[in-house]
């Protein structure tokens, strides 16, 4: 018996130290690092007012805090009334229980009971106008608080004889199209500027060098002269009488053009004739010569109808075409006549260059 209680009790010594030996090596899986607990945020904002919001905050799911107070907002003409989470109002000092999401406050906002109407910013109105005598559509004007900003319009619609258009002014000031205008405390009335376009630079014959030509057979056309013209309603000018009778003979137009030497500009060329017997080809009845370079036309000096008195269109602008010129530079036309006969026989008045971009002078 004391040989099988011994055995019993060395059994039972060996089990425990087994169990003992489990206990001691048995680790949780996550090392024995708790989780960290979720936590949602709470923003605040002014709502309709403005100024500085309360600082917001993380809290857990569960946890409690009193709304704070909106001592730095502000609405002209309201009180600050209680928060807003998008479902419930809650007024200063409440106690809100964070849910399991994040959270806005918004201000909302009540009458201050002084029966006033809150007064709305003030804005300012800004015209435009085109000025005197110019005709169309100016751009449209509109409302703007002090401050703001705008750019200036173009003004496509709007026009003014002999003159283009160069920017707007106010206040003494200008503005190009495009600049940025910033809105004074005051209404702002636009008008546009304008220049006047550079004149036709206009040569008359008086002005011109008259030259001789054939004179063999036609004693009476030796010399070019010149006579004056009346037409109801216009000043008197001077043409170079007879000149289209007169084969062989010259006219020549010598003149300085603007710009940057060398380059060249093109110029609308204008004569001024008397009508023909018979219709003809301008070059038919003369040559034309810019710097010594033959000019081609198809401009046509129209029939004269010689037997009506009241014909007040014996002498017409003829447009013979664009031509090209030296920048910086004495320039020089010439006129040469060419048929022989009075079928075509014209008086010739005067060139005119039109539509040039730089100044033109006598050379």
């Amino acid at each position: 018996m004391k040989k099988i209680n011994k055995l019993f009790a060395v059994l039972a010594a060996t089990l425990a130290a087994t169990f003992l030996f489990a206990a001691c090596n048995d680790k949780p899986d996550d090392g024995g690092k708790p989780e960290e607990p979720v936590k949602y945020t709470v923003t605040y904002t002014a709502g309709e007012g403005s100024g500085t919001v309360p600082s917001g905050g993380s809290y857990v799911a569960g946890a409690t805090f009193e709304l704070p107070a909106a001592n730095g907002l502000s609405k002209e003409g309201y009180v600050f009334d209680k928060w807003s989470d998008g479902e419930n109002t809650y007024a200063v000092g409440a106690t809100y229980t964070m849910p399991a999401k994040n959270v806005t406050f918004a201000a909302t906002w009540k009458d201050d009971g002084s029966g006033e109407t809150p007064t709305p910013p003030t804005k300012y109105t800004v015209t435009f106008g085109g000025g005197e005598d110019a005709e169309g559509t100016a751009p449209t004007g509109g409302s703007y608080e002090e401050g703001a900003t705008f750019d200036i319009p173009a003004a496509d619609g709007l026009v003014k004889d002999g003159f283009v258009f160069v920017c707007w002014t106010y206040n003494e000031t200008d503005y190009n199209v495009g600049d940025v205008f910033t809105m004074p405390a005051d209404n702002v009335v636009f008008t546009a500027k304008w220049e006047a376009k550079k004149p036709d630079f206009v040569f008359e014959s008086e002005d011109a060098a008259l030259k001789d030509g054939n004179k063999e057979n036609r004693p009476g056309w030796a010399n070019v002269k010149t006579e004056e013209v009346t037409r109801e309603g216009e000043q008197p000018f001077t043409v170079a009488a007879g000149f289209s009778g007169n084969p062989g003979a010259t006219m020549t137009f010598t003149f300085n053009v603007g710009g940057e030497v060398g380059k060249k500009y093109s110029a609308e060329l204008i004569s001024t004739n008397s009508r023909l017997k018979v219709a003809a080809k301008f070059t038919e009845v003369m040559r034309i010569t810019v710097n010594g370079k033959e000019i081609s036309s198809n401009a046509i000096i129209p029939k004269n109808d010689w037997g009506n008195p009241y014909d007040d269109e014996w002498y017409l602008d003829i447009i013979l075409g664009s031509i090209e010129l030296n920048g910086g530079s004495v320039n020089t036309i010439v006129f040469t006549v060419i048929p022989d006969g009075d079928d075509t026989c014209c008086n010739f008045d005067k060139i005119t260059l039109r539509d040039l971009a730089v100044d033109v002078t006598a050379a």
